[in-house]
């Protein structure tokens, strides 16, 4: 159990993830890597785990209004396509569009005047 966590802290220490998941394209990279290297293992979780940050906080604040049941798979298919439907904003804030991926799909219904 020791070496596990020795190694998970190497690997944390060695790999970044925040500069990899800086903007659109290298999120959709990591979203869909398929991880062969302890480095991208914690890359692609660490892609995942934005993902599912940023919907939990979204949904806290009442931005977004996703169904009962809604799963993180889905949220990080819903980012998934948007970017790949959008690829002239990669260039943009991963927290940006993965915001704007949400909130397209899972927006609060407008309460009436």
């Amino acid at each position: 159990m020791l070496n596990i966590i020795a190694t998970m802290g190497i690997l944390l220490a060695a790999v970044d993830p925040a500069t990899e998941l800086n903007d659109g394209q290298s999120l959709l990279r990591w979203l869909e890597e398929k991880p062969e290297t302890p480095d991208h293992i914690v890359i692609a979780g660490a892609a995942m785990g934005f993902v599912a940050g940023v919907a939990s906080t979204m949904q806290l604040m009442k931005i977004i209004c996703p169904p009962a049941g809604t799963t993180r798979g889905q949220n990080i298919a819903i980012v998934v396509k948007y970017l790949k439907e959008h690829p002239k904003s990669w260039r943009l804030s991963s927290t940006f569009l993965t915001m704007q991926a949400l909130d397209e799909a899972w927006a609060c219904p407008k309460p009436s005047i």
